[in-house]
């Protein structure tokens, strides 16, 4: 078995105090289509419940809660 290091919730938390858009996420042309593929991807036109992890700065969530009655995003940073 491999043994995988993690980074520290508060890696992350700089990392966006320096940059609020870190990767990209809003203007980045393979992310749009990433998340393109992502909403394809699902098979239902509505859901009653889901959940996303890692929900980031919300550019997926957007497109996510367009689909969900309800929507629970959840990020390890502030």
């Amino acid at each position: 078995m491999e043994n995988f290091e993690t980074l520290r919730p508060d890696y992350f938390e700089k990392v966006y105090a320096a940059n609020e858009d870190p990767w990209d996420f809003e203007t980045s042309a393979y992310e749009a289509e990433k998340y393109a593929a992502t909403i394809t991807a699902l098979p239902k036109d509505k859901y009653k419940n889901a959940l996303e992890i890692g929900c980031s700065i919300g550019v997926l969530t957007e497109l996510l809660a367009k689909k969900c009655e309800k929507l629970l995003s959840i990020d390890v940073s502030l």
